[in-house]
């Protein structure tokens, strides 16, 4: 299994792009926690691009709602006569028929958008306070004897002391391989007389990693609690924006 984690990098070096799919327990999960550690060191320069699980719901919750509310105001044409004798005949009779049962159904749709949008405004508003108090080694693992596996491999990723060296060309002498300063071996028995971070420490820089750029870098994407696209928007109130032509 040791061997597997250590191949990840590779693989996921290959990624154009990170798509998380986001629920309430992403980040309590260790091994979702390790493919973002290493996404981050494989492929620093390409973003994570993140999609919450109730996105499609509350756009396709509201589109139904608004369907529904649209189809209920269309059918008011046969169910109630218009006086068309005078402008106010007109509007009285209006007032009588149409808008007491636009009133109801508005009112009916009303509420489940409601709730449908206070949950969107608990739901990001839960990512974004996850992320901002986000610690590895808090994290859930079915299998115990993982966790101590995927930690080290993300202590790995983040230790300097692992990085390739410092190069300053001079001459003509040949390019030297990227290989480390030293392998983890040698550098877990001489840790504590070096001014290499540790164990705990490169934990910390991983969670300030999640906290800091990651969390800057979700708000620019999807923005705060109180934001949305655009695009799910115009999604969502398509049945108003089409019923404005019938």
């Amino acid at each position: 299994k040791s061997r597997t984690l250590q191949a990840i990098p590779a693989f996921v070096a290959q990624s154009n792009q990170m798509l998380v799919i986001w629920d309430d327990t992403y980040w309590q999960r260790l091994w979702c926690n390790y493919e973002v550690a290493v996404y981050v060191k494989a492929s620093s320069a390409r973003p994570i691009r993140f999609v919450p699980v109730w996105m499609p719901l509350w756009v396709l919750s509201s589109f139904a709602l608004l369907t529904l509310l649209c189809l209920c105001c269309v059918g008011q044409g046969w169910c109630g006569q218009l006086d068309l004798d005078s402008g106010l005949s007109l509007m009285v009779s209006y007032m009588m028929n149409a808008v007491p049962a636009n009133v109801f159904c508005g009112g009916c749709c009303a509420f489940p958008c409601f709730w449908l949008c206070t949950r969107k405004l608990q739901k990001h508003e839960l990512m974004l306070d996850q992320m901002k108090h986000f610690d590895v080694r808090s994290a859930e693992c079915t299998v115990e004897a993982d966790r101590i596996v995927i930690q080290e491999q993300i202590v790995n990723l983040f230790d300097e002391a692992l990085g390739p060296p410092v190069q300053v060309p001079f001459g003509t002498v040949a390019d030297a391989p990227d290989a480390p300063l030293m392998s983890p071996d040698v550098l877990q028995d001489i840790r504590d007389i070096t001014s290499y971070p540790s164990r705990d420490e490169i934990l910390d820089q991983f969670n300030a990693y999640v906290k800091g750029p990651l969390h800057e870098s979700l708000e620019a994407s999807i923005g705060k609690e109180d934001y949305l696209p655009l695009s799910s928007c115009v999604a969502a109130n398509l049945p108003v924006i089409l019923s404005g032509f019938m």
